[in-house]
């Protein structure tokens, strides 16, 4: 237990942005340190009264402090520090938070702190706030392990030792141990790409992340158009297949980096095609939907839209 002067002095200040005061554990105190994740941090005391701070304490038997460890860690994804003050012969529970990487939701809500208010992040508010702190792959989503598709990760593994890539990672590793090496997952929390990458069914959560290709007689003609659902790496080959069916011609398919992006540079897929001596160049962005036409002289063209294509072997990180 702790014992310090400082609890005195905490107890003499007006809630704001960083402080709060909690008589009991309850609903508010999650949307609270959400808030304080989402904003500038801050400390909630809980065994005080908000409207007068006078000391009512917490009853800290049968692991109080361990069951509101484990219900914040598991409710909010975030790892706060708890002490325990004794003050007035009663026990005080302090949790501190700091500002999160990413945004922390509470039951799929996101608060934020104004003043010594907490409210719900406004649409606007939240699309701002994922565009400023965090890109959408490597945010964190309530998903289990038994979601993730353990063959789709070997091949992956398999392919990417091939070419001389990933070496560093054991494909006897566990999924867990993988995905937390490959950055896709953090804290025990699965990120939305692990799922995009390696998902049994990422449109489950994720409606948009198809591939459609179509080919087109001409612009109001359409003569062949496929759908292609399941995760990434399960799209990019089925795509692959769906092109070689359509088109008479020679393609390659390579990657190239874009340098400037903090995290080392974008990586695209070029889907390059050579017909007659013609020669177009298709890209699929990472993170974005493009859509391309290549015209051949049959008079007609093949549409591909492409949502969050991936760079096939992404960077491992070290190992720990």
């Amino acid at each position: 237990m702790n014992h310090t002067g400082e609890l005195s002095s905490l107890l003499t200040r007006f809630e704001g942005r960083r402080i709060d005061f909690k008589e009991e554990v309850s609903t508010s105190l999650y949307r609270l340190l959400s808030a304080f994740a989402n904003t500038a941090g801050g400390v909630a005391v809980i065994g005080v009264r908000d409207q007068d701070h006078v000391v009512v304490g917490l009853d800290l038997r049968n692991n109080t402090v361990k069951k509101l460890a484990d219900s914040i860690t598991s409710r909010l994804g975030i790892h706060p520090v708890i002490e325990i003050h004794e003050l007035e012969g009663k026990s005080i529970v302090t949790v501190a938070v700091e500002r999160n990487r990413v945004p922390v939701a509470f039951d799929g809500r996101y608060y934020t702190r104004i003043g010594d208010t907490t409210r719900e992040m406004l649409p606007d508010e939240l699309r701002e706030y994922f565009q400023q702190s965090i890109e959408w792959d490597s945010v964190t989503g309530p998903y289990s392990f038994d979601e993730i598709d353990e063959e789709a990760v070997k091949r992956f593994l398999a392919r990417a030792n091939a070419a001389g890539r990933l070496t560093s990672v054991d494909s006897a590793e566990s999924v867990a141990a993988v995905l937390s090496r490959l950055g896709l997952s953090r804290n025990g929390g699965i990120s939305n790409g692990a799922i995009a990458l390696f998902g049994r069914d990422p449109q489950q959560y994720f409606q948009n992340c198809i591939l459609r290709i179509g080919r087109f007689k001409r612009a109001d003609i359409i003569i062949g158009d496929h759908e292609i659902r399941g995760n990434l790496f399960q799209q990019f080959e089925e795509g692959e297949r769906v092109i070689k069916q359509y088109l008479g011609v020679r393609y390659d398919i390579y990657r190239r980096r874009r340098c400037g992006s903090p995290s080392g540079g974008e990586r695209y897929g070029i889907i390059r095609f050579r017909r007659s001596g013609r020669r177009s160049s298709m890209p699929l962005s990472t993170a974005t939907t493009s859509t391309t036409q290549s015209r051949h002289r049959s008079g007609s063209s093949m549409t591909i839209s492409a949502s969050t294509i991936p760079a096939i072997f992404p960077k491992a990180s070290p190992s720990r």
